[in-house]
């Protein structure tokens, strides 16, 4: 999710729950981010891609991202100011384009020891993310392939594949933008490699092998691997045959 707008979580201490939860606090949990290049929600697991999500989702987000950007022009408010919604403990923040939007929940965890390491690995990828985009940002492409890659790396060992290919890309870009171009290129070729790993796992719908074969080509023609590459991109014409799509891959 590019450019996104994140609050830490509250330092709100112990939540008065009654007996017994003395050990619990309030913090808050990225769930859900969207974007053109960014695709993540810690509850339904690493398969997902952004196109997966419904048509009237994605366009629900756009409007009220163009129609509140506008209300708040006509008040007065900054052009770049971000743009928050909250209802009870669900929070949707606005990136700097319409189609980038987070959404996060307060909710209860324990402060014993006992966090599930999923939910603490998803905090801590979205963490690794977000230093990696403000370092982009701010033009420390160093500081962005470091947090990038971290990233990768940690999605990797955590079995998520499209996570890992995404945070490979995006360490890829901040390498080129760092003049170091053969690491750029085989960071290509390890995203290259983790969407072939999406492709040929069997519970991957045909919509899913489709993409993967589709962007597995790209990073390695990026890459500079052009056998591969048009491996990769046949079988995601062929994929795309199958399916109907008029798209070309």
């Amino acid at each position: 999710m590019a450019d996104p707008v994140v609050s830490q979580p509250p330092d709100s201490g112990p939540v008065d729950g009654g007996p017994g939860d003395t050990n619990d606090v309030e913090e808050e949990r990225v769930v859900l981010a969207v974007g053109s290049t960014y695709f993540h929600n810690g509850r339904v697991g690493p398969e997902r891609y952004a196109s997966d999500l419904a048509p009237s989702f994605l366009g629900a987000i756009a409007a009220s991202h163009t129609l509140l950007r506008e209300l708040f022009k006509e008040m007065g408010a900054p052009e770049g100011a971000s743009i928050q919604a909250d209802c009870e403990r669900w929070h949707l923040r606005y990136g700097s384009d319409v189609s980038q939007a987070q959404f996060s929940v307060d909710e209860q965890l324990s402060t014993n020891g006992a966090v599930g390491g999923s939910t603490a690995g998803n905090r801590a990828g979205a963490d690794g993310w977000v230093r990696g985009l403000v370092a982009s940002r701010d033009a420390d492409h160093a500081q962005a392939l470091a947090a990038f890659e971290a990233e990768a790396a940690e999605a990797a060992e955590a079995g998520a594949p499209q996570r890992a290919a995404i945070a490979y890309r995006a360490a890829g870009a901040a390498a080129l933008a760092a003049g170091r171009g053969d690491h750029a290129n085989r960071l290509q070729r390890l995203a290259g490699k983790a969407y072939l790993e999406i492709a040929e796992k069997s519970e991957t719908l045909p919509q899913g092998v489709f993409m993967a074969y589709r962007e597995s080509a790209r990073c390695f023609l990026e890459a500079g691997n052009l056998p591969l590459a048009h491996r990769c991109l046949s079988k995601a014409i062929a994929i795309g045959e199958t399916l109907g799509y008029t798209e070309s891959a």
